[in-house]
């Protein structure tokens, strides 16, 4: 791939309808098609117009085939054209932390651990990136513990608030 030639190839389940570009693209095919009623409709390809979901920015076009349509993300599309099929478990990884960027350079499969940890080193993940504590206490290094659950999950927690919560539990008072 390089940054002069784009290279388009069908998206997989539209073939003969769709095409998906490696820089992110998607167009439809001119075709002819017959209706139920029998008469001949020439459709000509056009570049599609994708738009952001609300959840998480990641671009979405709409697609028809058979009287349905479908929508489908963009980076799904790109990768299944030119990668493999999605494994199973695995989801869209953005390799630059960035939705809407969905060239095939910037997009791998990867489990959904992987893709958490991607937006933490990103900075994008939304409680990775909190500096201080619901009550605003900061999270430094003096006034943040890490907690090991049981689990194996990690959770930061605020040395202030803790003490607070745990001396009204041991005098039995309550928080007004």
């Amino acid at each position: 791939m390089n940054a002069t030639h784009e290279e388009w190839r069908p998206v997989v389940g539209f073939e003969g309808s769709y095409e998906v570009s490696d820089l992110g693209r998607v167009r439809s095919v001119t075709r002819v098609v017959i209706n139920i009623d029998g008469v001949v409709q020439t459709f000509h390809g056009k570049m599609l117009k994708p738009w952001s979901a609300k959840c998480g920015g990641y671009r979405t076009v709409s697609m028809r085939r058979d009287r349905r349509t479908y929508r489908a993300l963009v980076n799904n599309l790109v990768l299944e054209a030119f990668d493999t099929a999605r494994p199973n478990g695995t989801v869209c990884r953005h390799l630059d932390g960035n939705p809407q960027n969905n060239r095939l350079d910037n997009l791998a499969w990867g489990t959904q651990s992987e893709n958490l940890h991607d937006a933490v080193r990103h900075g994008t993940h939304g409680m990775a990136s909190k500096t201080h504590c619901i009550n605003g206490h900061p999270f430094d290094a003096v006034n943040t513990r890490i907690y090991v659950r049981r689990n194996g999950k990690t959770q930061r927690v605020c040395r202030t608030c803790h003490r607070n919560e745990y001396w009204r539990r041991a005098h039995g008072r309550r928080k007004r």
